[in-house]
């Protein structure tokens, strides 16, 4: 990622769900996540499918910023987003037609 955004910082990163959880395993198995299982899985084109990077640090510590507020010891972190509406809403796709008379 760092070819294509200069923005970025030095690493390590952590892909998340949309739903903010870390990315280890395809959801609801035991399989290693691979982009083209996914792909298989959710059964979406793979311009249709969303995912987001973060640092490692910037997990870890929003991990201990939620445990540390819950009772919980199974935590997980939930990124909230503006654009995330806009991304879940990609999925349906509006056509209007126009007649001309």
């Amino acid at each position: 990622m760092k070819t294509f955004d200069r923005n970025l910082h030095g690493g390590p990163y952590v892909l998340l769900y949309p739903d903010g959880t870390k990315i280890t395993n395809i959801p609801g198995t035991e399989v290693p996540f691979t982009l083209n299982k996914y792909k298989e899985v959710v059964g979406k084109a793979y311009q249709r499918i969303t995912l987001y990077i973060c640092t490692a640090e910037d997990f870890f510590t929003s991990s201990q910023e939620t445990s540390s507020e819950s009772n919980s010891s199974d935590s997980e972190v939930i990124i909230m987003s503006p654009t995330s509406a806009e991304f879940n809403a990609a999925d349906t796709l509006v056509s209007t037609t126009f007649v001309v008379s």
